[in-house]
């Protein structure tokens, strides 16, 4: 699963990228700029960790996602072709990470007004940009086919389509503003259009959390995804040995990192949800889409798991906690036996059986 990190510049945007990833090294993107910084990282997940209490595996695996940290975002939106062209790689991700500036900084020009709903906007008007210059690009070859006696209907369709997504764009409105059915979005789901990510704000500040109504006005234009994150203090506690860092997290009135919190809004953004199995051997999470079925969850592990699916034996976690354990659910008749129409649901502990 992969989640990109924009923001304008100075926004803070890289810092949050070394937080995530635990880098004490500024990022270096060099003269290529359409492909960013790239950092697997680890999902931290509390179910996760009462499996490897309980089981004591050899091995230990939670989830992953690959962050990717693009260069700054200009709001200029002069140079179309130039943002969709850096912002190309985004169009793979399965959702956003915008970061947005809750601090002064005088390092850029303006620094001096802290204005993050503002910004946000900015942001979202940049990328249907982008999106716009995509749309663009691609009508030109389909005018250009359709003098041509091999247009297709499918061409055809693609180009009165995109024509009524283009009026939409230039009306500064995303690609969400559109009725389109869910056959037609599967059908545009090649363009990856940036305007209809899920995305997850990051409200970034220094020594000063932002007042409630930057906060409320945040949460009203991203749907209440948004996660506020006290970045550098958080990124120089990680900085000092593992032992030390309870203390300091203490004296800033929280147990664990926003930058796991952050990581998990990103995880559910992408649509993503997990599961898990467990054993002496290993406890691991599984990375899955909200929706797939068991044996579709089974080929997460391996194809064989699918192909050969014979049956899942499932125990959500909520039900492994409250009777503690495996054994004593299965006691309880909570341990459910489920065929290839289950829809696997995320926490469930799961034990695929299959033949090949």
């Amino acid at each position: 699963m992969k989640v990109g990190i924009i923001g304008l510049p100075g926004s803070g945007k890289s810092t949050v990228f070394r937080l995530l990833s635990e880098s004490t090294e500024e990022p270096q993107y060099g003269g290529a700029l359409n492909k960013p910084q790239l950092k697997r990282v680890n999902v931290h997940d509390p179910r996760l960790e009462r499996l490897r209490q309980d089981f004591a595996p050899k091995k230990y695996t939670p989830a992953a996602v690959d962050i990717l940290d693009f260069p700054a975002v200009k709001k200029d939106g002069e140079d179309r072709a130039g943002l969709a062209d850096l912002l190309a790689p985004a169009r793979e991700t399965q959702a956003l990470l915008i970061v947005l500036r809750a601090f002064e900084n005088p390092a850029v020009p303006g620094g001096d007004v802290v204005n993050p709903v503002g910004d946000l906007l900015d942001v979202q008007s940049e990328l249907i940009l982008s999106d716009l210059e995509i749309v663009e690009r691609r009508l030109e070859k389909l005018e250009a086919k359709s003098r041509k006696p091999m247009f297709s209907d499918d061409e055809e369709w693609e180009q009165q389509t995109l024509t009524r997504i283009r009026e939409r764009f230039e009306a500064e409105e995303g690609i969400a503003s559109l009725e389109l059915s869910a056959e037609e979005r599967k059908r545009l789901g090649g363009f990856g259009f940036l305007s209809g990510k899920p995305f997850v704000a990051v409200l970034s500040y220094g020594d000063v959390a932002p007042a409630d109504e930057v906060t409320a006005g945040i949460s009203e234009n991203s749907g209440g995804n948004f996660v506020v994150l006290p970045t550098r203090n958080e990124l120089e506690i990680l900085e000092l040995p593992e032992e030390e860092r309870a203390d300091f997290l203490s004296e800033l009135g929280v147990e664990e990192f926003h930058r796991d919190e952050l990581i998990a809004a990103a995880y559910r953004a992408a649509g993503a949800i997990s599961f898990f199995t467990a054993g002496e051997k290993e406890v691991r999470a599984w990375t899955i889409r909200t929706g797939q079925t068991a044996p579709e969850a089974a080929g997460a592990i391996h194809s064989d798991f699918e192909r050969g699916f014979i049956r899942a034996e499932v125990v959500s976690f909520a039900d492994y906690v409250e009777h503690d354990g495996v054994k004593n659910a299965k006691a309880a008749g909570v341990y459910r036996l489920e065929g290839k129409d289950y829809h696997v649901t995320d926490g469930d502990v799961i034990e695929f059986r299959f033949s090949v």
